[in-house]
């Protein structure tokens, strides 16, 4: 899983992830449903949050495996991109499942100012960190069913 946060409101990521990205379509304010059990699969797209009063909007960039090189240096240089042009904090998280490690790069302002590294899957050292940045993560993934939009939330 590879996830952007960026410091800023949700509406500036989105702009600033289009510029550089230029996506075929960009769907605003997507309902949002309750996971269950047996759910459609995930659609391929990113979906950009921001939850409830945190000021860190979130980017589910790849939540798919494999995660190639070109995916990690991808999400670090809008990570990059997204702190330089709206002049906040960014960060890259990666997850990868296989290896079980997972590490963020946090940016100010186009600059790489902090790296953190775990070994294993130790979910209470990411939230602590996480937690200490502001950010919350709530598990969400983008789903389609012909022209409907929608993403699927577990809470809590």
């Amino acid at each position: 899983m590879i996830v952007l946060a960026a410091e800023a409101p949700v509406h500036k990521v989105v702009e600033a992830l289009a510029a550089v990205h230029s996506p075929k379509g960009v769907f605003r304010e997507v309902p949002i449903r309750q996971a269950e059990k047996r759910d459609q699969e995930i659609a391929p797209l990113v979906p950009v949050i921001q939850s409830g009063d945190s000021g860190w909007s979130l980017v589910y960039r790849v939540l798919r495996l494999p995660i190639g090189e070109d995916d990690f240096d991808s999400a670090k240089t809008d990570a990059q991109t997204l702190s330089s042009r709206l002049r906040t904090r960014a960060l890259a998280f990666f997850g990868e499942d296989t290896s079980y490690a997972m590490e963020y790069e946090l940016y100010r302002s186009g600059k790489r100012v902090a790296f953190m590294q775990w070994e294993d899957q130790n979910d209470e050292a990411v939230d602590e960190a996480f937690d200490e940045l502001g950010i919350a993560l709530p598990v969400c993934f983008a789903r389609r069913e012909g022209r409907n939009v929608w993403q699927r939330r577990n809470r809590g």
